[in-house]
């Protein structure tokens, strides 16, 4: 690469929800091949990119230039790691591309995940179509394996009977009931689909109650989890699950059920889950509308073998997530490239740093 790297600094926020540890891995890749310079805070930069809300925000939300006016004549990059749904909605409210645009500034460069929220940051007025990129969904790397998983040795641990069909989505600890509502359209007479709640990747496992709780009586097929140790881990239950349902109800940039529609596991999503992108309806699994009836009614469908592939056996160690990371660190050197030689606006860019994206972004180095 001629002339000299740019030089990024990276300021995290702290709603990256697992996407902070896919973008250091991606980051570290293109500084390890030379694509570019991470500096530290305090360090000239040629770009700040920051990750979800962070701190150089001021008070009334608008982009301060960092601490002690460090940035001076950097370019902004901006990575949103959710852009929030409804289920009666096609397109964010103006309130919140209002808020959005306030909150970055009008001449940031932004950064979504998937093609749908890169429209839906466009069609909200938050950004304008020539300032948005878009990245893969990418799972956060809680969500692989350091190495094969004895599916038959975990569904025993879990005490999933022979013949049953095991059905697992992720949920948060705070709320367990709020994201398996389909749970209770599952007739109570139906023994042979089993659902198991888990936490999120990177929170604490979870684990089955005792017989004698029956705070969630009214829940017919599944239970309330708890944190416990020595639980299985979310590699784990992604090998010994039948089938994974994404029903978030925004779009994230790091989600588990890309881990599943990578291992083969039949996903069932709904349309504001950012998995419902990765799945091709009736081959892969089910894109549901985000009613419970509705998942319930698909989750039947995958049970009674209505999708023509069978589970494909599951990703060991030799398959981690390495081809999305060299994905996401593309994608992260084109942005950079757009926003130093399309967005500069009123700065000057380098004589080097513009030499060195003249022709654009070379490959990525495979190291």
């Amino acid at each position: 690469m001629a002339g000299e790297a740019p030089r990024i600094r990276v300021e995290w926020g702290t709603d990256d929800a697992g996407l902070g540890a896919v973008l250091r891995a991606a980051l570290a890749v293109l500084d390890g091949g030379g694509r570019i310079r991470l500096v530290g805070a305090g360090q000239a930069a040629d770009i700040v990119h920051t990750v979800g809300v962070t701190a150089a925000t001021g008070p009334r939300g608008a982009w301060d230039g960092g601490a002690n006016g460090a940035n001076g004549a950097a370019h902004r990059v901006h990575t949103l790691s959710a852009v929030p749904l409804r289920p009666a909605r096609t397109v964010p409210g103006w309130w919140w591309g209002r808020r959005q645009r306030r909150r970055v500034g009008a001449s940031a460069t932004w950064l979504a995940h998937g093609r749908v929220a890169a429209q839906l940051l466009v069609a909200s007025g938050a950004v304008p179509g020539e300032q948005i990129h878009w990245l893969p969904i990418v799972a956060p790397l809680a969500c692989h394996a350091d190495g094969p998983v004895d599916r038959a040795e975990v569904r025993a641990r879990l005490g999933v009977p022979p013949g049953v069909v095991l059905a697992l989505t992720c949920t948060s600890l705070g709320a367990p009931d709020a994201a398996c509502g389909w749970e209770r359209f599952l007739a109570a007479d139906h023994r042979d689909v089993m659902t198991l709640r888990c936490a999120l990747p990177g929170a604490p496992a979870m684990r089955p109650p005792d017989a004698s709780d029956a705070s969630d009586a009214s829940d017919a097929s599944g239970a309330r989890w708890d944190a416990a140790p020595g639980a299985p881990t979310f590699p784990e239950l992604l090998a010994a699950a039948d089938l994974f349902v994404a029903d978030q109800g925004e779009l994230t940039a790091a989600n588990p059920g890309v881990a599943a529609v990578a291992a083969g596991v039949p996903v069932i999503a709904v349309t504001t889950d950012s998995t419902a992108e990765l799945v091709r309806s009736g081959r892969n699994g089910f894109v549901v509308p985000p009613d419970a009836g509705a998942v319930a009614e698909a989750v039947h469908a995958c049970a009674a073998g209505e999708l023509p592939h069978a589970r494909t056996p599951r990703a060991t160690a030799g398959s981690r997530p390495d081809p999305v990371l060299e994905e996401l660190a593309r994608g992260l050197l084109r942005a950079y490239h757009c926003a130093l030689i399309h967005h500069g606006g009123r700065h000057a860019v380098g004589r080097a740093t513009a030499s060195a994206f003249a022709a654009g972004p070379d490959p990525v180095p495979a190291g």
